[in-house]
């Protein structure tokens, strides 16, 4: 049987599949499916009423956040501030200042209403330190009417206009049940200190969302005034949204409806929501915590039209599926084997092509479905891939040139440069040959620098490049290692008498000027040679060598070569130990002492002036005399740090 399945063709296998699917999904709707419309028509309803809860939820805490950063305006309000705090120091209800707050009042009155319009939210109250009514901005009849608290003769008083009027009057002005006269805490002051607090309220059957925000002073952490921002979910709101989401929803106190209500902002409770059903409806509960008592948001569903709906439905599905059914049997095996498996071995030629890493573009699929798409994709991306790979080899050669070769002068750099003559030792000792690696460095282009500027000093150092490489031989090495130091490598050479050439045409190249922007530059080089394997046998050695004898042509006057000998390194490695025991010295100041020798006047015989004269006991040369260590100080620039001791000293 296994054996007989496999002989299938994927279009047959698919083909047969389909047909049992259809008809096993046929008989078995036909036997259940009553009892299924009604099971998912109860559980769309959950799902509307889960959404409907949802949404309401969503737009109560929605309107939370909106409340809050409505609120938090007044911490950075500076003018509002300034207006609060002048109420809190000079409103005296016995001796009240008309003039003065009440013009302030009406300023915060001006405020309150900028921002609870912005806010679109129904009023706003401030209220002053001692909690009591400062002003406050209340809606009425889709206006709003800015309201302020002033006194006379000690007794309350409210003045109010609406928006669009200029002046202000007592009359007709009204209190709001939701707007204390005095501040109401809900809440602590520590709970104050860190964020907004929100609070609900029912009235009339309506819902009032409530800001409560405590503004304290800086400086001494004392509170300065109190605001309260609201928001109506009233009775249109409710109405709007029953149209929207195809339920009705109620609002009411009833405690009967406690027993299967949910917390509706405690959405993790949602899942759970109890929907029951009568003959006539579906019905849902959630609740709402409020500062007056319980709410319960009531949801209904009239069942009736859905019961209707839901027979229609069943017979059309019947009659549907019948039809598909023969439709599908007739065309499914046609359609399979027209439509599939030649698609799909065309699909297969080409990954199998990306597999081999063959990227060519293969003629693509023309089928006018999904696999077409496919088809195209799987060319794409072949052409990606080939774009990529390319991109990738070119990079990494990119990176391959930067990281061996100097941005400035485009020459092989340090790391190339090693890498080249790590391995002309190798050839070198395998043939028992000779290199030289000659380094050279420019003089003075500090005072270049300095003079004229970095950008002439890299100019400098291109043209430098530009021209020695252009008279050098093509099988030399020709790097810059950095700043004004250049290497080069003269491979398998026979005779000294090679170098020497070079180094003559490299002298010779510094004879004419160089022409740097606008600026003549004469300069020379200052050159050492060490040669393998005389000096070294190894790359360090052989640079290290090659660096001591550029030294020595810098002592011996510039704009010449010093080959590296033996001698040459004791007596450098001498003056290096020289040098080290006088920085050593002039650190401390320790070992130096100070001689006085007066000046007497040829004319009066008398003292007219004392010299301070320097000398050197040194711990590891013993006593140094002044003709010996002062020019090694002046070398080293060590003189500066050891005149500013010396002219200390001899002032002290």
């Amino acid at each position: 049987m296994n054996e007989f399945y496999k002989s299938f063709k994927l279009t047959n296998k698919l083909a047969s599949i389909v047909m049992v699917v259809i008809l096993t999904s046929f008989g078995v709707l036909g036997f259940y499916f009553d009892s299924f419309l009604k099971e998912n028509d109860f559980e769309n309803t959950k799902k509307r009423m889960l959404h409907a809860y949802s949404r309401m939820a969503q737009n109560l805490i929605k309107t939370e956040q909106e409340l809050k950063q409505g609120i938090s305006f007044i911490k950075d309000d500076e003018r509002l501030l300034a207006s609060v705090e002048l109420i809190n120091n000079y409103q005296d209800k016995q001796n009240y200042n008309t003039a003065l707050l009440d013009e302030e009042k009406k300023i915060i009155a001006e405020a309150l209403l900028e921002r609870v319009k912005l806010s679109l939210n129904n009023d706003i109250a401030l209220y002053d330190k001692n909690e009591e009514l400062i002003a406050y901005v209340a809606k009425e009849n889709e206006k709003y009417c800015q309201h302020f608290i002033s006194y006379e003769n000690s007794q309350k008083v409210i003045y109010c206009k609406y928006e669009n009027e200029a002046l202000y009057s007592k009359e007709s002005c009204k209190e709001y049940p939701l707007i204390a006269q005095t501040h109401q805490s809900y809440y602590s002051d520590e709970e104050a200190i860190k964020q907004a607090i929100i609070t609900y309220h029912v009235y009339e059957e309506e819902l009032y969302i409530k800001s409560h925000q405590s503004i304290f002073s800086d400086i001494h952490d004392e509170i300065v005034a109190h605001i309260e921002l609201s928001s109506l979910e009233g009775r249109d709101y409710f109405s709007a949204l029953s149209e929207r989401l195809s339920v009705q929803i109620t609002l009411s106190t009833d405690k009967k409806y406690s027993q299967n209500a949910n917390k509706l902002l405690d959405i993790a409770s949602h899942d759970k929501l109890v929907v029951t059903q009568t003959d006539k409806e579906y019905l849902a509960v959630m609740s709402l915590t409020t500062i007056n008592n319980m709410v319960y948001f009531v949801l209904s569903l009239d069942k009736s039209t859905l019961s209707t709906k839901l027979a229609q439905n069943t017979i059309e599905l019947f009659f549907i599926l019948f039809v598909v059914s023969i439709f599908f049997l007739v065309l499914v095996r046609f359609i399979l084997r027209r439509g599939l498996a030649q698609p799909l071995e065309t699909l297969m030629q080409q990954i199998d092509k990306i597999e081999q890493r063959d990227y060519s573009q293969t003629a693509q699929l023309k089928s006018g479905d999904e696999l077409e798409v496919i088809s195209k994709n799987i060319n794409n991306l072949a052409a990606t891939i080939r774009r990529r790979e390319s991109a990738l080899q070119k990079s990494q050669d990119n990176l391959e040139y930067i990281s061996n070769h100097d941005s400035l002068t485009n020459l092989p750099n340090r790391r190339l440069f090693t890498n080249i003559l790590e391995h002309a030792i190798s050839v070198a000792s395998r043939n028992k040959t000779k290199l030289a690696i000659i380094f050279l460095d420019l003089d003075d282009f500090k005072e270049v620098n300095d003079s004229l500027g970095h950008d002439i000093g890299d100019e400098l150092l291109r043209e430098v490049a530009k021209r020695l490489g252009s008279n050098l031989r093509s099988v030399d090495t020709f790097a810059r290692i950095g700043g004004d130091e250049f290497y080069i490598l003269v491979e398998n050479m026979k005779q000294i008498s090679e170098v020497e050439n070079i180094l003559q045409k490299v002298l010779n190249d510094f004879v004419n000027p160089f022409l740097c922007d606008d600026h003549t530059i004469h300069t020379s080089a200052s050159i050492g040679i060490s040669i393998y394997p005389d000096n070294g046998e190894d790359s360090v050695s052989l640079i290290k060598n090659a660096d001591l004898a550029m030294y020595q042509s810098k002592k011996s006057g510039r704009n010449n070569f010093s080959f590296f000998t033996q001698e040459l390194s004791t007596v450098l490695r001498e003056r290096m130990r020289w040098i080290e025991a006088m920085k050593n010295a002039v650190h401390t100041c320790d070992e130096f002492i100070l001689l006085y020798q007066p000046k007497i006047s040829s004319i009066s015989s008398k003292i007219v002036a004392v010299e301070a004269l320097v000398r050197w006991n040194s711990s590891t040369l013993g006593f140094v005399r002044p003709d010996q260590f002062i020019k090694l100080a002046e070398e080293t620039n060590l003189i500066v740090p050891l005149g500013k001791w010396i002219l200390n000293k001899a002032c002290s």
